[in-house]
């Protein structure tokens, strides 16, 4: 469990590790953000958001990239969520 985190509650950059059971509560951006070529899963998370806590760039539940650029090169992200 990640609480009042004041960025990503979990964030992956590459690699395969497979996460369960995860709770994001009232953090400030994402609350699942996988990048650079993470090709894991995530499987039964929960995000509880608060309306007063949020930063001024898009906040979401789940965000993929390849890399913070946008580039589409090598390693492509592809990330498994299910069950949140």
């Amino acid at each position: 469990m990640v609480s009042f985190a004041n960025d990503d509650a979990f964030e992956w950059f590459g690699g395969t590790v497979n996460m369960d059971h995860l709770v994001a509560y009232a953090t400030v951006d994402d609350d699942f953000d996988a990048d650079q070529g993470y090709r894991g899963r995530v499987q039964f998370g929960l995000a509880v958001r608060e309306d007063a806590i949020a930063d001024v760039s898009t906040s979401e539940m789940i965000e993929t990239d390849n890399c913070g650029s946008g580039a589409t090169t090598a390693p492509v992200t592809r990330a498994l969520f299910s069950n949140l």
